[in-house]
């Protein structure tokens, strides 16, 4: 699908008067957003967290501060580096990088989340870990941190079933399309860019974690074992491997969103998995490295650690990224769940009376209004408690990348930029979208039994409901179904299904064909257009009976519709 028939792209870009990616200018300012790969959480010390970022946990480690310092920006934007505006927030999904993000104005002066994102010519981002529930897989395949739900905890399995659906839903690759393309509507109309197309975006992707062909740790495990809890999560090369692979395949989803908008400045960043090679999770070491007392907290690994502490006073290693393998030992006298506990549970004499029997919600029952542990520091620290702040930093770097390997983000960053600063490819505008048609599934009640049902299509307004002739809508008559097409489908109008087969009937003039293999939205095919319009979910396909509307009686029989797909062209 080309970026002009992407419809994704409608309302944010072609109908707004932009066009596909222009000249790029000197760069004064480029935006930093989206989630907490971006805002560098953790990285290093608590006392290099940016003040005023408050959940937003941007730290003065993290890759888009180093990549805002690098000396290369010199060659190429007449000796001088670009100023950073720094709005990426911890904990962030696609919508609210969409909603909350990217706000116009000054962001001098503000001391808030969410920054201004001022007059950039670029913008930097990675985004939709969270959308996936990346912390939710960690916490039901590695951690199982217990709680008051915890016999409510799905397993490692159903865990990553789940992900994997969603990764694999158009739904999620639409919504990431609409996010890139959200951002650079709002990076042009920033008026940093001259012109407005010349604003570009550089997306990045997600690092594998694990080394998941050395089985020499299947017997290890790092889950919380406490108050009775005696199961074993064992972090096999199997388990391993299976975490690895969801992340490629999200990585894959973001390659091709990224990909199809490329020709309106939307460029890819990838490779820097280069850099935390011999820096993963299990790597080949002694293997008390990676038993659960010490946790691969060594300043060898590239990633944060339940174990890893905050700063140089407590693990004694370079830039606050733990300790040396040399002569370290691989016991631990401290435990984040243990300190988690103190500060939820501050009077000693209550934390004695936790055992097999008396669960911490027992002492304190405010712990019954969350699902787990660690839910219940979050909530603290967003009331403001001092130490539960650093608590829940601490427990949300785990599995991000420290300071030094995020240099290799930075460093990959400047190189595809570097790239692309050029003159890019000119592309003609594309066509403003004039057209659309409907699919509908209708449902006729008569007083014979059981309901009859047929396929609509509807010559309809863009952006407009066409059921029921609402809006002005044409219905198309008579449908000519062929090759595995029926005109009197089975199925149910608050639960329609995909409009399986081929259909022939004439659109707007033109003889045209609609093809659906059952799996989704199908393709329109007309003689104006070439190559086809690829055509999207309607969104109340998924609402049931809430996106069933009633017709009416015609005196023959009562009908009911329900939209299922709709192409615009």
């Amino acid at each position: 699908m080309t970026p002009s028939e992407c419809p994704n792209l409608r309302p944010v870009l072609v109908d707004s008067g932009t066009e596909e990616v222009s000249d790029p200018d000197i760069l004064d300012q480029i935006l930093a957003i989206g989630d907490s790969y971006t805002a560098g959480i953790g990285s290093n010390k608590k006392d290099e967290e940016i003040e005023h970022s408050l959940e937003c946990a941007r730290y003065k480690r993290a890759w888009p501060v180093q990549l805002s310092e690098k000396d290369d920006w010199k060659n190429m934007n007449e000796d001088s580096k670009p100023q950073l505006i720094f709005g990426a927030c911890s904990g962030n999904v696609m919508s609210d990088v969409r909603d909350k993000q990217p706000k116009q104005g000054d962001p001098s002066g503000n001391e808030r989340e969410y920054l201004p994102i001022g007059r950039p010519q670029l913008a930097v981002m990675t985004v939709s870990g969270n959308d996936l529930s990346f912390a939710e897989i960690l916490n039901d395949c590695i951690f199982r941190f217990p709680g008051v739900d915890r016999d409510k905890m799905k397993s490692c399995d159903q865990r990553i079933e789940e992900v994997q659906a969603k990764i694999d839903s158009a739904q999620f690759k639409r919504e990431l399309i609409d996010t890139y393309a959200g951002v650079l509507k709002a990076g042009r109309d920033a008026g940093g860019a001259d012109p407005p197309e010349a604003f570009q975006l550089f997306v990045g992707v997600y690092v594998g974690l694990f080394n998941h062909e050395d089985p020499g740790c299947n017997d290890v495990y790092w889950n919380i074992l406490r108050w009775g809890i005696t199961y074993k999560q064992y972090l096999t090369t199997d388990l391993r491997k299976k975490i690895n692979t969801l992340i490629d395949n999200a990585n894959v989803l973001t390659t091709s969103a990224a990909n199809e908008l490329e020709s309106f400045g939307v460029f890819l960043v990838q490779g820097y998995n280069e850099g935390f090679s011999g820096r993963c999770f299990f790597e080949p070491r002694e293997h008390r490295i990676h038993e659960s007392g010490y946790q691969d907290r060594n300043a060898e690994t590239g990633f944060w650690s339940y174990r890893s502490r905050w700063g140089e006073q407590d693990d004694g290693g370079e830039d606050g990224e733990g300790p040396r393998l040399d002569g370290q030992s691989a016991d631990s006298d401290w435990d984040l769940f243990d300190e988690m506990i103190k500060v939820l549970i501050p009077n000693e004499e209550d934390r004695k009376k936790i055992n097999n029997e008396t669960m911490p919600w027992d002492v304190n029952p405010d712990l019954k209004n969350y699902p787990d542990i660690p839910a219940a520091i979050h909530a603290k620290a967003v009331e403001g408690d001092i130490a539960a702040q650093g608590m829940d930093d601490m427990q949300n770097r785990m599995f991000h990348p420290k300071g030094s390997a995020y240099r290799a983000f930075a460093d990959k960053f400047m190189e595809i930029i570097a790239s692309k600063r050029d003159k890019p490819e000119e592309h003609p505008p594309p066509p403003p979208k004039s057209k659309a048609l409907t699919v509908v599934f209708q449902e006729q009640v008569t007083e014979s039994p059981g309901p009859d049902h047929q396929w609509m299509f509807y010559e309809a307004s863009l952006g407009q409901e066409a059921v029921c002739s609402h809006n002005g809508a044409k219905a198309i008559d008579p449908v000519e179904p062929v090759d595995g097409g029926t005109k009197s489908p089975d199925g149910d109008v608050d639960n329609p299904p995909w409009a399986a087969g081929t259909y022939k009937f004439k659109a707007y003039g033109e003889d045209c064909e609609y093809k659906c293999d059952g799996n989704n939205a199908g393709a329109l095919f007309c003689p104006s257009f070439q190559g086809g319009v690829t055509c999207q979910e309607d969104t109340s396909k998924a609402k049931g009976r809430d996106g069933t509307v009633y017709c009416g009686n015609d005196g023959f029989a009562s009908k009911s519709e329900h939209a299922v797909a709709f192409c615009e062209w």
